[in-house]
């Protein structure tokens, strides 16, 4: 069984949690004895077609030009002439087919599509091969990825999504074997919701992501009380905030944040840098994340979208830190309220700082949290879950569109 794998970005190139799963989802297929080949954007200087380039074993290129990467954030030319690119560039057909013939592909496995262009889906579902949609994001259904803008949801569906909802729905709907997954149900629903899909097979299954963790149940460190924030350094995270939070905090307890990455407001929070207990750790590896893990009381987790599956709440869940983060999303289907962290209502920053000087107050609460974090854990196990998502694979390969085993 030959699967070819879809991304913008895939391994090595790990840009984000979408480029991470998707390299345990080779390494898992590879170990239960598929073959997997890897499909990925590459920027070009000529325009015109789209085309499929061989570049090494396994490996192959979607060659085509656009105005910014598609992790970019750009200015507004940049980005209408980006979209515009993505709308109308075409992809060379007889250089797909090659791909698909030198591979003897069985099975399309997309990740993202983010720069290889809306006809790009369509000359997949040309293809008819059994094909499976991991939800990342929210792609399928709006431009921006996430059906919000500024921190709130969009009121209503615009013109522009109307008409990718439009292709996509066409597209997807010509293929005989579908199958969307999700890793929390929050997308999978809102999916299944936005587009009339009427072959396709819907299941939930959580990434089955690898951590190093280190485990320790909290409760007894001596203060300062330690919070971290891990992720994309956005607006739409909620980083503009956090030294509310830490100010709020900090006129009653000593308290110290650790943050970690990177993004259009890394000079922002450069700038708070070793003042007010704020210790900004620039980009860290994955390798190095689990030192940062194992030495915060709380994971902060403040995002004004929703989060589909935020695999730091996961993580930090894994190394025994209760997380604080907003009732939003795949959030709440990670966090249960008052027993592995709290939540509090999208926007409320203010509740944020309350809940962890809750915490702050009561050792014995932080510490029964810190076990309910470990326990809640265990459902999150990358044995249990690759095994899991084999069993679904093999059942979609023998089976097709039949009733979803855990939807």
């Amino acid at each position: 069984m030959n699967i070819l794998q879809i991304g913008s970005y895939l391994d090595p190139d790990l840009v984000g949690g979408a480029e991470i799963s998707a390299a345990n989802y080779q390494k898992h297929l590879t170990a239960s004895g598929y073959k997997t080949v890897s499909l990925t954007w590459c920027q070009t200087d000529k325009g015109g077609r789209t085309k499929i380039v061989n570049v090494g074993e396994h490996k192959w290129i979607a060659a085509s030009h656009r105005s910014m990467s598609p992790i970019d954030r750009g200015s507004l030319p940049q980005k209408i002439t980006f979209y515009a690119q993505e709308f109308l560039t075409q992809v060379d057909r007889h250089s797909l087919q090659k791909l698909m013939e030198v591979e003897s592909i069985d099975l399309l496995l997309i990740h993202s599509f983010r720069g290889l262009g809306y006809d790009f889906i369509t000359a997949l579902a040309e293809l008819n091969k059994p094909t499976i949609f991991i939800l990342h994001d929210l792609a399928l259904t709006c431009m921006n990825k996430s059906m919000s803008r500024k921190g709130k949801d969009c009121a209503f569906t615009c013109a522009q999504c109307r008409i990718t909802q439009h292709i996509i729905t066409n597209a997807l709907n010509s293929i005989d074997n579908l199958m969307i997954i999700g890793p929390s149900m929050m997308i999978l629903n809102t999916v299944r919701d936005e587009l009339q899909l009427k072959k396709a097979r819907f299941e939930y299954l959580p990434n089955a992501n690898e951590y190093n963790s280190i485990v320790r149940v909290r409760g007894n460190a001596p203060p300062p009380f330690k919070m971290g924030y891990f992720g994309r350094l956005e607006h739409d995270k909620g980083v503009d905030q956090l030294k509310f939070i830490v100010d709020a905090i900090s006129q009653l307890y000593p308290v110290e944040l650790h943050i970690a990455g990177d993004g259009s407001l890394k000079d922002l929070v450069t700038s708070w840098h070793g003042k007010d207990g704020i210790h900004f750790h620039g980009f860290v590896p994955s390798d190095r994340m689990v030192l940062l893990y194992e030495k915060i009381d709380c994971l902060l987790l403040p995002s004004m979208w929703k989060e589909n599956f935020p695999g730091v709440a996961v993580q930090a869940i894994m190394t025994g830190a209760p997380v604080i983060g907003f009732d939003s999303g795949g959030i709440s289907e990670i966090i249960e309220d008052g027993k592995s962290g709290f939540l509090a209502a999208r926007g409320d920053f203010k509740g944020l700082a309350c809940a962890v000087i809750k915490l702050i107050e009561s050792p014995n609460l932080l510490n029964e949290m810190s076990k309910a974090a470990l326990e809640r854990s265990k459902q999150y196990d990358p044995k249990y879950l690759s095994a899991k998502m084999i069993e679904i694979l093999s059942d979609f390969l023998k089976n097709g569109n039949s009733k979803a085993l855990h939807a």
